[in-house]
């Protein structure tokens, strides 16, 4: 059983203090179960902590450039414990990494096009808006090669997009 000396003892000395503490208790062969469950528990608790910052530091730098999200995310960790902290930042991450979005965007730019009308997103090979009807290719008068209406100049020939 902990006795009132060695609790207030635990909790006025250093951390380095209590390691010494620990490994002297196993040294002296003094040690059993209940003097040393506190100490251990703490022990596990910081440990768990540490791991979940760093885990959770480099998890939300490949996912955002934020400095704010940065700091969220480690005062989620540092406020709510491990345990809740980590539950409460891994329902509000971003769902994908930086590369993630980046792959993302650039198979969408090569795959749609926005209508100038309206706004509307087309596959890029609709001659059409699907949403308003507007032509969104037209031919070149110079070369004769279709290319997209919102450009002022072909992309081909340089001729300028005057109808």
């Amino acid at each position: 059983m902990i006795t009132g000396n060695v609790l207030s003892s635990w909790w006025n000395d250093s951390f380095l203090e209590k390691l010494e503490n620990v490994e002297q208790l196993f040294v002296n062969g003094n040690a059993d179960s209940s003097s040393l469950f506190l100490p251990c528990c703490i022990m596990l608790l910081v440990f768990l902590w540490v791991i979940a910052l760093i885990w959770v530091a480099k998890d939300i730098s490949v996912r955002t450039k934020s400095t704010v999200a940065f700091l969220w995310a480690l005062f989620c960790i540092l406020i709510f414990t491990p345990l809740f902290g980590l539950l409460i930042y891994l329902v509000l991450r971003p769902k994908k990494t930086l590369d993630e979005q980046l792959k993302r965007r650039e198979a969408l730019e090569t795959t749609v096009v926005e209508c100038g009308s309206c706004g509307e997103i087309n596959l890029i090979n609709n001659k059409f808006c699907t949403g308003c009807g507007d032509k969104l290719k037209i031919k070149c008068r110079e070369c004769s090669k279709e290319f997209s209406s919102s450009y002022g100049y072909c992309p081909f020939c340089g001729a300028p997009n005057i109808e």
